[in-house]
C-alpha cells in the first residue's frame, strides 16, 4: 500500500464532522486496521494520510503540515515511542501525538510524559478516539473554560492556594495536566475528580495513572476562572514538554 495515499474529506454536514478541516497522520504497520482508522477520520471530515513505520512517518512529518499523529506502538523498524519522541523534539509547534497500544510495555505516566497527548488502549471506541482528538484540538483555554460534560465524582481539598500548592511540590504542571502528590491507593485510572484550593481554584480532570504512594496523573477537564489564569499563565511563561508531568 501506497504509505502517502489519502484518504480524501467527505461532504456532508460540517456540525456532523467534528474534524472538518483536519490533516491527521495513521501510522500502523498492518493495512487493515489503518484503513479502518481512516475511514473512520475520513467519516469525521478529515483528511488522513497513511504510513507504515515511524521512519515514512516520520518523513512525512516533516515534509507536510498534520494536525495530529495516530501512530501504534509496536511496529518493526522505528516504533511509535521513538516516532513521538522525534515528532516533540523538533522547533516549533508540533503536532499532537496519540498511540495505541494492546500491550503494557510502557506506562501512561512514561508515555504522558515524552508529551504525548493521547494514549490509546486496545480495544479501542473510534468515536470516543475522535472526541478526544476534537477536544485536544480546541485551544487550552477555551477546552478548559466549558465545564466537563461528567461531572466529578471525587473530592480533592488542598489546604493552600494553587499557587502555593505548586510552589510547594505537591502539583506539578504539564501542557495538559497535573501531577498531585500524595497517597491515592483508593483512587483509579479513569476517576474524574475536582481538586479545590483556598483561593477558589478548582482543578476538574480525569485520573489517567496512579503511582503507589506518590501521586496521580490528572488530565485536565476544565479549570474555574482562578485556575485557568494560574495555570494558563504558568504554561506560557514555563512552557513544559510533558503533558502531563510525573
Amino acid at each position: 500500500m501506497n504509505v502517502s495515499k489519502g484518504c480524501q474529506m467527505s461532504k456532508g454536514s460540517r456540525a456532523a464532522e467534528p474534524l472538518a478541516g483536519r490533516r491527521l497522520l495513521v501510522v500502523d504497520d498492518e493495512p487493515d486496521l489503518r484503513e479502518v482508522i481512516c475511514d473512520e477520520l475520513r467519516l469525521a471530515g478529515a483528511t488522513a494520510i497513511e504510513a507504515e513505520n515511524g521512519t515514512q512517518a516520520f518523513q512525512l512529518v516533516q515534509e507536510q503540515h498534520f494536525d495530529t499523529v495516530i501512530s501504534d506502538i509496536r511496529m518493526p523498524g522505528e516504533d511509535g515511542i521513538s516516532l513521538a519522541k522525534k515528532i516533540k523534539a523538533r522547533a516549533g509547534p508540533p503536532p499532537a501525538v496519540f498511540l495505541i497500544t494492546g500491550f503494557s510495555e510502557i506506562t501512561a505516566a512514561e508515555v504522558y510524559g515524552i508529551g504525548v497527548e493521547g494514549f490509546i488502549l486496545k480495544p479501542f471506541n473510534m468515536a470516543s478516539v475522535i472526541h478526544d482528538i476534537e477536544r485536544i484540538l480546541t485551544a487550552a483555554d477555551r477546552r478548559w473554560s466549558v465545564p466537563p460534560q461528567t461531572v466529578g465524582t471525587k473530592d480533592i481539598q488542598c489546604k493552600a492556594s494553587l499557587a502555593e500548592t505548586v510552589a510547594s511540590g505537591l502539583i506539578k504542571i504539564g501542557r495538559g495536566g497535573i501531577f498531585l502528590s500524595g497517597n491515592f491507593s483508593d483512587t483509579r485510572r479513569d476517576v474524574v475528580l475536582n481538586a479545590r484550593f483556598d483561593d477558589g481554584g478548582i482543578i476538574t480532570g480525569v485520573v489517567r495513572w496512579q503511582q503507589q504512594n506518590e501521586g496521580i496523573g490528572v488530565e485536565i477537564l476544565s479549570l474555574s476562572d482562578p485556575a485557568l489564569k494560574y495555570i494558563t499563565d504558568w504554561i506560557e511563561k514555563n512552557n513544559p514538554r510533558p503533558y502531563i508531568p510525573s
